[in-house]
């Protein structure tokens, strides 16, 4: 599922989820207003709170959770005993309240009681406890507002476990600081380290996320590495020993997304299926309480879109929107309206996804701009359910192709699009609207006639193309014709008879990318051609 970041988090015995229209639901335990409904009851089932639909990112913790809006502040709410939400004081709230005054919160994550976050200059900022050093400031007092971590303006990511952390700098190194009991940091020691530490010299490293007392992290190649406590084959390398430095998990290489929770561990692979180990109790969904030490494919659904792993509980996501979960259900953390654990995958019954809300256009329109053309439109309203547009062209109104498509967010209204490629003579553009649920629906219709100049001389289309590229051209004024790649090396070489009005040329093999084609003879001409 692409667009706008759609998130679910699991806490301890609670779940958090946004909706692709920013709205935010939560449900399971409440006792310290986790849920930030106003109130201390236990939800089984996904209760909206408040009205608000600017809400981009989510995290949860053990009984508190944070989040992130559009426009980059952030705000906390449930259990603060330890200044873990930020706000300078020790008050539990059950509301949302907001977290300072910055507005330029990129990321934000949380372990069992302290708090890190990225802003958008890539700084590092900590608060919460700091009984191991976790919040990378040394030894010393926790904190109850955000604090930077060292002078670094390079941070990527960064993910909280219990007592440690894993962080990501922009060279893809991998850093880590905290409680280093089990060797979960990875440094080759079971010695806390209260600052960040780079862990190795590889630049390999794409996503980390970080367990109770175990961590694990994907390498650009897709390969899964893990490290840390293993008592219950949570690292899945087939044994049950600890682990003081990042171990290769197997020899998939095609790891998508990985989540770990107290003792277990899931995650996706490129091809949409879902994977389990470590302690089981039904945490793994393999309808069984057996524990595995080794990744172990659950069921044969291939439709899997995100995964997270809570001490208790473990949630999925798949790409219809529908919310699964299995595991621990005490307190209704499933949002099924029950209280009944489950040992397989189960329907809650919830969907991530809003039913469709087309957009109303003020104008759609197209003009020359020189030798290209500026397509432009403005929403008035109906934006929250709107992933994408996609942008086609035709050179007769009836045949239409692809040239774009532009990604929306709440803020934006209006958009705009240079076609580099025109053809010479009426131009056609289509716009059509796609939402969160995979709905399409045409918005308008618009034309504008160019004329090129040289370009009259020959017309290219389709432009990209994917198998065949038909030119048009005047006759007797080209003999000869290229088709290179931005090396300069010619894929395509043919002469050019001069009765030939028109040239069919087969691009189906050539790879994806950009090539030029050059006539020769008379007059020359270049055009730029993309390869889809």
């Amino acid at each position: 599922m692409s667009g706008r970041a759609q998130s679910l988090t699991a806490g301890n015995s609670h779940s958090v989820a946004i909706k692709n229209d920013g709205t935010l639901c939560a449900w399971g335990y409440n006792n310290y207003g986790q849920l930030g409904d106003g109130t201390n009851s236990t939800r089984t089932t996904p209760t909206q709170i408040g009205s608000l639909t600017d809400w981009k990112t989510v995290v949860a913790g053990s009984s508190h959770t944070l989040a992130i809006k559009n426009d980059g502040t952030l705000y906390g709410w449930g259990e603060n005993t330890i200044s873990m939400l930020g706000d300078g004081t020790t008050v539990n709230r059950i509301s949302p309240i907001q977290i300072g005054s910055a507005s330029n919160w990129q990321s934000v994550t949380t372990g069992g009681a302290h708090t890190l976050a990225i802003q958008n200059d890539g700084t590092l900022w900590a608060w919460g406890i700091n009984s191991s050093g976790e919040l990378g400031l040394g030894y010393g007092p926790g904190k109850s507002i955000p604090t930077q971590v060292g002078k670094s303006s390079d941070w990527k990511s960064v993910v909280a476990g219990t007592y440690h952390n894993l962080a990501l700098k922009t060279d893809g190194s991998l850093w880590a600081w905290g409680y280093n009991s089990s060797g979960q940091l990875g440094d080759g020691t079971v010695i806390d380290t209260p600052t960040p530490k780079q862990i190795g010299t590889s630049k390999e490293w794409k996503t980390i996320i970080a367990g109770h007392l175990q961590s694990f992290a994907i390498r650009n190649d897709g390969t899964l590495w893990a490290w840390g406590d293993n008592t219950y084959g949570q690292l899945g390398d087939g044994t049950t020993d600890n682990k003081i430095s990042p171990v290769q998990v197997g020899s998939l290489t095609q790891w998508k997304m990985i989540s770990a929770g107290y003792n277990h561990t899931v995650a996706l692979q490129n091809d949409g299926t879902l994977w389990a180990w470590g302690m089981n109790y039904g945490l793994l969904g393999d309808g069984t309480m057996t524990s595995r030490s080794v990744p172990t494919k659950i069921g044969s659904a291939t439709d899997w879109i995100s995964v997270v792993a809570g001490p208790n509980h473990t949630m999925a996501i798949k790409n219809n929107g529908e919310v699964w979960a299995w595991g621990g259900n005490g307190f209704g953390q499933f949002g099924d309206g029950t209280t009944l654990s489950k040992e397989s995958p189960t329907n809650t019954g919830f969907n991530i996804i809003v039913s469709t809300l087309p957009v109303t256009l003020s104008y759609f329109k197209a003009e020359n701009n020189s030798m290209d053309v500026k397509i432009s439109w403005e929403i008035q309203s109906g934006r929250n359910n709107n992933q994408q547009y996609i942008l086609s062209h035709s050179s007769d109104g009836k045949d239409f192709h692809s040239i774009s498509n532009v990604t929306t967010s709440e803020i934006p209204i209006k958009y705009s699009f240079l076609h580099s490629e025109p053809i010479n003579g009426i131009n056609y553009y289509k716009l059509t609207q796609i939402d969160f649920g995979g709905n399409t629906q045409d918005l308008g219709l618009c034309s504008v006639n160019v004329r090129l100049g040289n370009r009259e001389l020959a017309n290219v289309y389709p432009n990209p193309a994917e198998k065949m590229l038909d030119l048009s051209i005047t006759k007797g004024i080209f003999r000869s014709l290229v088709l290179k790649d931005i090396t300069g090396r010619i894929n395509i070489k043919r002469n050019i008879n001069v009765d030939e009005s028109f040239v069919k040329l087969d691009v189906g093999s050539l790879v994806s990318g950009i090539y030029f084609l050059e006539l020769k003879g008379a007059k020359g001409y270049i055009q730029r051609i993309i390869k889809n």
